[in-house]
């Protein structure tokens, strides 16, 4: 599927934070910590910048892989149940009718995803060091 979610803002919040803390998939896991924060930084990405940024940022090692990375995600996107995640993130087909490409985070939506991630990395700071107590 290819639409976008039409949640208010709290809702919008707490399916994103749900779905970010599954972790355990790399994909998720991906997006949380390398995907949306490269999409925060540019008005849009393409494929295979996103792709190149993946391996500077700490990714798998090689284009390829960071190619597979950047597929899983691609497929999560698409998930009808996961419309949250393009009510947030936009892209298009330039190339072809099943390569998403030129993703970007909506522009209504930047503030709000900064400010989540914040929140959200924060939380995940806050548990590692209770689980390290």
């Amino acid at each position: 599927s290819d639409e976008p979610g039409e949640y208010d803002l709290e809702e919008l919040k707490k399916l994103l934070l749900e779905y970010l803390s599954w972790r355990s998939y790399s994909s998720i896991k991906l997006m949380a910590d390398t995907i949306i924060p490269l999409l925060l930084e540019r008005d849009t990405i393409s494929r295979q910048d996103l792709r190149e940024a993946i391996i500077g940022k700490g990714g798998p090692e090689d284009i390829s892989a960071a190619g597979y990375a950047l597929t899983s995600v691609s497929r999560l996107l698409g998930i009808a149940k996961n419309d949250f995640l393009r009510q947030i993130i936009g892209y298009n087909y330039p190339r072809n009718p099943w390569e998403k490409d030129n993703y970007h985070i909506r522009s209504e939506y930047k503030d709000f995803v900064r400010d989540l991630l914040i929140e959200f990395h924060a939380g995940l700071q806050d548990k590692m060091s209770k689980s390290g107590d």
